[in-house]
């Protein structure tokens, strides 16, 4: 390990070994906080038992990405939801007026 957990010290000769002079010097200049916790991986979304591209996209597109430009009033669900042809759906939803 670069960093040693138990005196929150970097492994200069390690350092050394993996990167060069510049790189390593830049890596030793960052400081250490003692208070810092080991490193663990979690997943709070929707299953936190288990990780999956699907739900990082949802996470994505609900969380991080400003997607509001995509929403429209109205309604646009109902319309999908209708037992017609998908052009219908279609032709529907381009002609009707926005609210």
């Amino acid at each position: 390990m670069f960093l040693n957990h138990e005196n929150y010290m970097w492994n200069y000769h390690l350092g050394q070994q993996c990167f060069d002079h510049a790189t390593t010097q830049s890596i030793l200049d960052m400081p250490l906080f003692p208070q810092a916790v080991k490193d663990e991986l979690t997943w709070k979304k929707k299953n936190p038992r288990y990780y999956t591209i699907k739900s990082t996209y949802r996470l994505c597109l609900k969380e991080i990405l400003d997607n509001s430009y995509l929403h429209r009033l109205g309604q646009w669900m109902g319309i999908w939801k209708l037992i017609v042809p998908v052009k219908v759906k279609i032709f529907a939803i381009i002609k009707l007026p926005n609210p």
